[in-house]
C-alpha cells in the first residue's frame, strides 16, 4: 500500500509536468502566430499577447509546483499534511492547465474547421474555469510550505 501511494505522488508530477510544458509549448506557439497590431486592432492584438503571456505563466508555475513537490518528497522526506496540500496544489495547478489546454484545442478546432456549430459557445467558459482554479493551486501550495516549515521550527524547539 505505500508503494502505491508513494508512486501516485509521482505520477501526479509527471502528469502536471507533461500539461506545464504543453502549456509553455502553446504559449510559445501562439507567440510565434501573434496577430500584427494593424491588421487585428491595438486591443485585440494587446489581449492575444495578454493570453500567450498567461498560458506561459501558468505552465512555468506548474512546474514549479511540481518541483516544490519532488522536493518535499525526496530532501525533506516529508509526509502528512504539508506533502497533502502540496500535492493538492498540483492538482488544482495541473488541472488548471489542462482545462485551458483543453480550451485551446477546441478554439483552435472550431475557428479552423467547417464544423463551426458542432462546437457549444460555452467553450469560452473554460478558460474563466481554468484560471479560477489557480488561487487555489497557490493556496494549497503556500499551505503546505507554510506547514512544513512550521512543524519544522516546532520539532526544533522541542528538541
Amino acid at each position: 500500500m505505500r508503494w502505491a501511494i508513494r508512486n501516485s505522488f509521482w505520477m501526479i508530477a509527471i502528469l502536471a509536468s507533461v500539461l506545464g510544458i504543453t502549456s509553455i509549448g502553446i504559449a510559445v506557439f501562439m507567440a510565434t502566430t501573434l496577430p500584427e497590431k494593424s491588421a487585428v486592432g491595438e486591443f485585440a492584438a494587446g489581449a492575444s499577447v495578454l493570453i500567450t503571456i498567461l498560458y506561459a505563466l501558468l505552465g512555468m508555475f506548474v512546474l514549479m509546483e511540481v518541483g516544490l513537490l519532488a522536493l518535499l518528497i525526496r530532501r525533506f522526506n516529508s509526509s502528512g499534511w504539508p506533502r497533502r496540500l502540496v500535492t493538492g496544489g498540483v492538482i488544482f495547478g495541473a488541472t488548471g492547465t489542462g482545462i485551458l489546454i483543453l480550451e485551446w484545442i477546441l478554439v483552435k478546432f472550431r475557428l479552423t474547421t467547417i464544423l463551426y456549430s458542432s462546437i457549444p459557445t460555452e467553450v469560452d467558459y473554460l478558460f474563466v474555469l481554468g484560471l479560477l482554479l489557480v488561487p487555489f493551486s497557490i493556496a494549497c501550495s503556500v499551505s503546505g510550505v507554510l506547514l512544513y516549515g512550521l512543524s519544522s521550527i516546532w520539532v526544533e524547539i522541542r528538541s
